[in-house]
């Protein structure tokens, strides 16, 4: 397991980004990643997977804990399943590409892995099977790697320009700064709702029965010793973060937040309606050339 400074991490537990803004907020919001460049790293012309880098499925309790609840914004944002039929779609025509260029490497199958849902960790963890990693346990699913294919460094700059053609063509939507904005802002704002603070009383009650000292679910987060520079957490983390898990429960803290945040995208999204539409015209433009592609 990689170790990872607390802003990395932070970052990181919100929805599997590096983007990094505030605390447990730093999203993308289209989620989009050029991820196809290759390295050729290796002289073979006949390009094999590494065998350091096996393909691991995350565990669902840890990338989606939160599967029944979605926030208002998230209308307006890439889905996975179109993420990930974006990424076969720049593999067919990279495939293409390299075939009528005459050269050998082929990519394989896409090594598209779903991403951590948005609600991985913006709460902090919500269950055990997060809380056996601490607050550390974002870092178990960066570390899953699927197996890339690479071409030989004869190869290399060819194929990362068919690669280069192949995403161009695929149109991505904008206004990720309004939406991105409106995510971070009702995460942070819901924080001063009267029935949010309430939950985060009761959660530092019961935090504190067990001897825990932390006013709010964020400050035991940004707790400083937590040692983020070891592969593993302590034994207290984790038994921090197992009676974290327990108060959030019993406090509805959870809930709160998420019923705060959702009144407070609301808002903001009828504020910001002109754009948004336009974003939503624009996934469907996506949505249709990537269809397109993959089923001529």
């Amino acid at each position: 397991m990689k170790s990872f400074a607390p802003a990395r991490l932070l970052s990181i537990v919100c929805t599997g980004t590096a983007a990094g803004i505030l605390l447990l907020t730093g999203c993308s919001a289209s989620g989009h990643e050029k991820s196809h460049t290759l390295t050729g790293d290796r002289e073979s012309d006949s390009a094999k997977p590494s065998k350091d880098s096996p393909h691991v499925d995350p565990d669902p309790k840890i990338v989606n804990p939160l599967p029944s609840l979605r926030l208002p914004i998230q209308n307006y944002m890439e889905s996975d399943e179109l993420r990930h039929q974006a990424s076969l779609a720049v593999t067919k025509l990279a495939t293409a590409c390299l075939e009528s260029g005459g050269l050998h490497f082929r990519p394989g199958p896409s090594s598209y892995q779903e991403p951590p849902s948005l609600m991985a960790g913006r709460y902090g963890p919500v269950n055990l099977q997060q809380a056996k990693y601490g607050y550390h346990f974002m870092t178990a699913i960066q570390d899953v790697k699927a197996a890339r294919v690479q071409p030989s460094k004869s190869e290399l700059s060819r194929v990362n320009t068919c690669f280069s053609s192949a995403e161009s063509t695929i149109p991505e939507p904008g206004q990720g700064d309004v939406i991105n904005k409106i995510k971070d802002d009702g995460w942070v704002q819901a924080m001063s709702l009267p029935a949010v603070q309430a939950s985060f009383l009761q959660w530092s009650k019961c935090m504190a029965a067990a001897g825990y000292d932390y006013s709010t679910p964020q400050a035991v987060m940004q707790e400083k010793s937590w040692d983020w520079k070891s592969d593993k957490p302590s034994a207290r983390e984790i038994s921090v973060a197992t009676r974290d898990v327990t108060c959030k429960e019993e406090s509805g803290t959870v809930e709160a937040w998420f019923s705060g945040e959702s009144s407070l995208e609301k808002k903001a999204i009828g504020l910001h309606r002109q754009e948004l539409d336009k974003t939503s015209a624009q996934l469907k433009a996506k949505a249709t050339v990537v269809s397109d592609i993959l089923s001529g």
